[in-house]
């Protein structure tokens, strides 16, 4: 089981538990459109057909293919300016 979750202020407190064999069924990623291009958003459904997101809408989507992957772990890096300007997940794919 595997748990992360949203702190940001604005957007309150959510965290998201996975089961042991719940899988990834899509991943959206945003950047804001603005800037450098700072981490605005995540989204995904699991193979339970259950959801997670966080953050706010808009922004430049990406959706890696991911149908099958088990989330393994995140990272991240802020810049000067405290804005997240890396993101990542650490997917173990079929």
């Amino acid at each position: 089981e595997y748990a992360f979750g949203d702190n940001g202020s604005a957007y309150g407190v959510a965290v998201f538990d996975l089961n042991a064999g719940e899988l990834l069924k899509s991943l959206d990623l945003a950047s804001t459109s603005y800037g450098y291009g700072s981490f605005r958003r995540v989204a995904l459904r699991t193979s339970l057909d259950r959801t997670f997101e966080a953050g706010a809408g808009g922004g430049n989507v990406i959706s890696p293919a991911v149908a099958g992957c088990a989330i393994v772990g995140f990272a991240g890096s802020v810049n000067v300016d405290n804005f997240i300007n890396g993101f990542s997940v650490w997917l173990s794919c079929p």
